[in-house]
């Protein structure tokens, strides 16, 4: 009668269990050469990134629009004469080359910055030439400012900066 041996020589079933073998092993090379394998050795040690040292314009139609000046110690963001300023308080960096800053306001030309309170300053792409910059903002464009720095650490990280980052400015060309 009707045999259920797979291995049975020159049985369909034997035939379709090598294909779907060679399958499982296509699949298999496919996988394993397809991942990154080597581990990312990056290591967050909360120091701001260096390259982010200087003056970064952004330019719209061949004007600058608007400047961010980041210093060791301190970061300012300037919008044709409107902006505001704070000292670095934390960053946390999510790569080489993208993180957070967060700076404590201490002035503020600028409806949404308030002293005393701590914000998140976005940075990605970042390159020896070129940054994107955002600084946290709610989705109804309201202050996204947190009384404390532990606050400000908590809510200003990486898996939320799409809760806070609407729209990316730049890329921001550093200055010489």
């Amino acid at each position: 009668m009707f045999s259920f041996d797979l291995l049975r020589p020159g049985s369909f079933r034997r035939h379709f269990m090598r294909g779907v073998f060679a399958l499982f092993c296509l699949f298999t090379v496919i996988l394993f050469t397809g991942c990154d394998l080597e581990p990312n050795n990056f290591i967050d040690d909360h120091q701001l990134n260096s390259n982010l040292i200087g003056t970064w314009r952004d330019y719209y139609e061949g004007t600058s629009y608007d400047d961010y000046i980041i210093t060791a110690a301190r970061l300012d963001y300037d919008s044709g004469g409107i902006g505001y300023g704070g000292t670095i308080e934390y960053v946390s960096n999510f790569s080489e080359n993208a993180g957070v800053i967060i700076i404590k306001y201490d002035t503020s030309d600028f409806k949404l910055a308030d002293v005393g309170k701590y914000i998140g300053v976005y940075y990605r792409s970042l390159s020896a030439g070129t940054v994107e910059m955002s600084t946290a903002i709610n989705d109804d464009w309201s202050s996204a400012a947190t009384v404390t720095k532990e606050q400000a650490e908590s809510k200003f990280t990486e898996g939320n900066s799409g809760d806070y980052v609407t729209l990316w400015g730049g890329p921001y060309s550093k200055q010489p």
